[in-house]
């Protein structure tokens, strides 16, 4: 004789629906996380046994979703073409200080006829020589100064500075 599947009892209700239901007051207004948070096993029965969407709905609200949408040119002329002064001319510095990439500052100085000498200024490159005279390897230069070892290794080699690449060799 084969019985037919029966669910169990959830805390002495039939399912975990009709407990949550009868505990209505304490579940009121809570959205899926905070059940997930304050009673993670009615949330995990709930899921489990498909009732999560009739328990709490997820209801979006419109206005609450942000609306992304990239800036125009022209708005980001206005907010890239003054930093060009303070900046002192390096767009690396200006990208740190308003956060676009460095290439688009040397697109849009050029395009407004500022000299656009590269991503660093004079002084920072002279900073980097300065920095690998003192210790000796680009590694330490590009961990000291926060750039990526190649970019310092690339305009060391620029400056004429002689930099052994690879590891010393084992004296026998």
């Amino acid at each position: 004789m084969v019985s037919e599947p029966r669910s169990r009892p959830y805390r002495g209700y039939d399912s975990a629906l009709s407990c949550f239901l009868a505990n209505q007051k304490e579940y009121d207004g809570m959205s899926r996380w905070k059940l997930l948070l304050s009673d993670p096993g009615m949330y995990s029965a709930l899921r489990e046994q498909g009732d999560l969407s009739k328990a709490i709905p997820q209801i979006i609200d419109p206005s609450t979703v942000p609306k992304r949408r990239r800036a125009t040119l022209d708005e980001i002329f206005y907010i890239i073409a003054p930093a060009y002064k303070p900046c002192g001319g390096s767009s690396y510095e200006a990208s740190r200080r308003f956060g676009y990439n460095p290439h688009i500052f040397l697109r849009v100085w050029k395009e407004w006829g500022y000299p656009v000498q590269g991503v660093f200024s004079a002084e920072e490159i002279d900073r980097m020589v300065t920095t690998f005279n003192a210790c000796g390897s680009a590694t330490k230069t590009a961990e000291i100064l926060h750039h990526d070892r190649a970019t310092v290794v690339k305009h060391l080699k620029r400056r004429g500075v002689n930099i052994k690449i690879g590891r010393p060799k084992k004296s026998q």
